[in-house]
């Protein structure tokens, strides 16, 4: 008998060449879409989630495979929004694609299928990373073969119970070789569709988060002194440099972090970004089924675009899911709230939100962290 296959689609390129991809090995498939309720329009993923369920259906009918949808607005409501909101009203940065994809695509999603009476041995998605199945049964989670889409960043928060009941068809294949795919087949449309809308940013993102976001305030140098004023603090991200209003200055200024509470934009060299070490956790560990060693080396991800650091992680001994991390030279892409993910070679180690840095060398106003920009869906979500 042929495994069954509950594939998350979207209608685009890449959900639709998963399942050709798993109809062509064999397996019986089924689609299913979530759809959101969006009243203000935002997120933009959300918003387009009745469009996406239309495009899926339609791919699912020319394939001949079962298409489904779930209304999932209150899981992704209470799952993704709120705590993306009270993360970054408190100075912090949850990125919402990596939660979308643990609570949503990989539990709720499934979860609402089985319920429906829908029977899978395994669910897919059109992620670009890899799956390796290990002799011991364990499954491990590597980069995208192509490694300017790779996604694993996006999927570094799945528990290894989530990862084994998975199956990721494009982990070998590049973006180009995946539209090949679907011209090949009679899906030019999808082929030539743009990439997925963003999660909300600039006035967007100030519209999910209220009022408050967009009230005019000052801002500061890291030394304490106001050199100009601002609309509003969501329209700023942790590291910008362009956009600030600030001319005339001796020295490009850079966003050092952000204080919601206040309203107070904080601006300075870009050495004021760099930090030697951070703490992170809890650690969703996916190398190990239990305690981590108690010290290793990994190369460290702090953003989905960003480079790899060198890094020494060492497991706090009175709860080994939080841990120390030390740099091998200081970074600047460490933000609270967003994710830490640790690598050896392209094998994802485990990952964690990112809860402190070390403190700037110079003193600065304000105690928000600050937070790189909100927009990662086109990033986290295949099409």
């Amino acid at each position: 008998m042929p495994q069954k296959v509950l594939l998350a689609m979207s209608g685009g390129v890449d959900s639709t060449v998963a399942a050709i991809l798993l109809l062509d090995g064999g397996y019986e498939v089924e689609g299913v879409t979530f759809t959101v309720n969006a009243p203000n329009g935002l997120p933009s993923c959300a918003a387009h989630s009745g469009a996406s369920a239309e495009a899926a259906s339609k791919a699912a009918s020319k394939l001949g495979i079962a298409h489904h949808t779930a209304d999932l607005t209150n899981e992704f409501d209470r799952e993704v929004l709120e705590p993306f909101r009270s993360g970054y009203l408190s100075g912090r940065t949850p990125n919402p694609c990596v939660l979308c994809n643990r609570a949503i695509k990989a539990d709720a999603l499934p979860a609402r299928a089985s319920d429906a009476g829908i029977a899978f041995d395994l669910i897919a998605t059109g992620h670009y990373a890899r799956l390796v199945r290990g002799d011991d049964g364990s499954t491990s989670l590597l980069r995208g073969a192509d490694h300017a889409k790779d996604q694993a960043y996006f999927l570094s928060m799945l528990t290894r119970r989530q990862l084994a009941g998975m199956i990721l068809p494009l982990g070998g294949l590049s973006k180009a070789e995946v539209r090949e795919i679907a011209r090949s087949r009679g899906f030019d449309d999808a082929a030539d569709r743009s990439e997925s809308q963003d999660f909300a940013g600039g006035a967007g993102l100030a519209r999910l988060l209220g009022p408050d976001a967009l009230k005019p305030g000052s801002i500061f140098t890291t030394r304490g002194e106001v050199i100009g004023s601002h609309g509003g603090w969501a329209l700023f991200t942790r590291g910008q440099r362009h956009g600030l209003g600030l001319g005339g200055m001796a020295a490009p200024l850079y966003v050092i972090s952000i204080d919601p509470a206040s309203g107070s934009v904080i601006v300075g060299p870009r050495e004021d970004l760099l930090t030697r070490s951070l703490v992170a956790g809890p650690m969703n560990w996916i190398a190990w089924d239990g305690e981590p060693p108690a010290g290793f080396r990994a190369k460290a991800r702090m953003r989905s675009t960003g480079g790899f650091a060198g890094a020494s992680v060492t497991p706090s001994r009175g709860d080994p899911s939080m841990v120390d991390v030390e740099f091998d030279e200081p970074v600047s892409t460490a933000v609270p709230g967003q994710y830490l993910v640790l690598f050896d070679g392209d094998a994802v180690l485990g990952a964690g939100p990112i809860r402190s840095l070390e403190k700037d060398p110079r003193p600065s106003r304000g105690t928000g962290e600050g937070r790189p920009g909100s927009s990662a869906g086109a990033e986290g979500s295949p099409e």
